[in-house]
Order: structure tokens, then sequence, then C-alpha cells
């Protein structure tokens, strides 16, 4: 489902922004050939080799040792966004002074042969998915390696006190 998140993320409004992709500790390997042909912005490091091999290990080497921008963001290759989903996480963001911005999104289930529903995200460990948040860079903590890091790591944050907020608008799928 790579192709899909990345085509995703290309026909974004807001364009000034980098995607790099690791492989974040899966045994396949990531195929350079789709990220190639998908947009200059997209990078491939591959991090098999950086002993990144546990789940969100190799995001945090990302964040530490790659990313340039202000904001980060998660993307999963079982996620993708609305055209507009960087341009109003990153409004909001900055007109509200947020360091952390949150949207509602669709759970896709068709791989479980579930409904689609609507979910109302809140920064608890149960309610959010490290796909549908973006976060100032200077406040990133490397996600603890366990399954439910998504919510941990905000819920961290939200606890020392970092600006946050919710968009109201479902901006994003999560397979």
């Amino acid at each position: 489902m790579l192709p899909i998140v990345l085509h995703s993320l290309a026909v974004q409004t807001f364009s000034d922004f980098e995607v790099i992709v690791t492989d974040n500790g899966s045994s396949q390997r990531t195929n350079r050939k789709i990220i190639d042909n998908i947009d200059s912005r997209f990078r491939h490091v591959d991090t098999q080799s950086l002993e990144c091999g546990e789940c969100y290990s190799s995001a945090n080497w990302a964040v530490a040792n790659e990313c340039q921008g202000e904001f980060v963001c998660f993307p999963s290759d079982d996620s993708y966004y609305v055209p507009v989903f960087a341009e109003q996480m990153l409004k909001s963001a900055d007109y509200n002074s947020w360091d952390l911005v949150y949207c509602n999104m669709v759970y896709d289930a068709r791989f479980t042969g579930q409904y689609y529903a609507a979910i109302d995200v809140y920064p608890t460990l149960n309610s959010i998915d490290k796909t549908g948040f973006i976060l100032r860079r200077s406040k990133f903590q490397p996600f603890n390696i366990t399954e439910k890091a998504d919510g941990e790591l905000i819920e961290l944050l939200v606890s020392q006190g970092i600006s946050h907020g919710k968009i109201p608008d479902v901006l994003m799928v999560h397979n």
C-alpha cells in the first residue's frame, strides 16, 4: 500500500515538505523505485543496517538524523490523507501556536471485513494513531518501543503541558 500513501502526500496543497521513507523494522525491503518515481521531495533511508530493527526505532532515528522541517508527521503505508491535510494542520498550528495538532479520521476496515467508521480522536492512549498528528520537531521525544507507542508519546507530551489542539475535520483515512 506504500504507493497510495505516497501519492496522497505528493498531492498535498501545501508543498514545502520532505518525505523520508524508512523500513521501520519490516522484514520487507522498501522498493526504492516506488519512492523515486513519486516525487523529488521523497527519499528512502535504509535503516536496516542501522540496528533500527524494532517498530518505531527507524522513525526515531530519522527524526534525530535526517529531518530538516519544523514539524514531523508519521505516515504509515496503511493510511492516506486528504489533499489539504498538511495545509490545514500547519495553518492551525501556526494560528493557535500549537506544538501538536491532531485530526479526526476514518477507519477503513476493508481488510478486516468491518464497516468504515469515523473516529473522534483525542490525545489519549487508545484514541490516537501516529499517522493522524503533526508535532513540532523540537518537542519530539523518541517513541517507546511498545505496541501502544502512538498514544504513549501523545499522553507524555500532553502531561508535560505541550500546547496542542484538534482540528474537527476528518483529514485522513487509517486502514
